[in-house]
């Protein structure tokens, strides 16, 4: 998880967040999101 810190907007603050990714996957979840168990797995 990553922290924004930068007061430049939720898109800026998403696209630095990308270019910084090593892993296979992205996901972002906004403040009214809950992930429930399993959410990763898909179908």
């Amino acid at each position: 998880m990553m922290a924004d810190g930068g007061g430049r907007g939720l898109s800026h603050a998403r696209n630095e967040r990308v270019a910084r990714v090593t892993g296979e996957a992205v996901t972002f979840l906004d403040g009214d999101a809950v992930p429930v168990p399993g959410w990763r797995d898909g179908p």
